[in-house]
């Protein structure tokens, strides 16, 4: 039997945290938002769309916990490398 991780890669306005869903949509709830799927994906909406003051959200279905990667301190610190 095989383990299999239920992780979702959300984009979240980092100041309403509110979750995108795309078309400039918006909610509330992470189970409702957008799945990107993958960190490129979720990178090129934001570039797409023009986002400002975004975070990544890894979310994992089963537990309900997030972890949340702030875009703008993610590239600061890759500025610097």
């Amino acid at each position: 039997m095989g383990f299999v991780l239920h992780m979702r890669v959300l984009l979240r306005h980092d100041r309403t945290e509110h979750y995108y869903c795309g078309n400039c949509d918006w909610t509330t709830q992470g189970k409702d938002a957008t799945d990107f799927e993958t960190l490129e994906r979720a990178l090129e909406q934001v570039t797409n769309d023009r986002l400002d003051g975004m975070s990544i959200v890894i979310r994992d279905e089963e537990s309900g916990k997030e972890q949340v990667f702030n875009l703008d301190e993610v590239g600061a610190e890759l500025v610097k490398i």
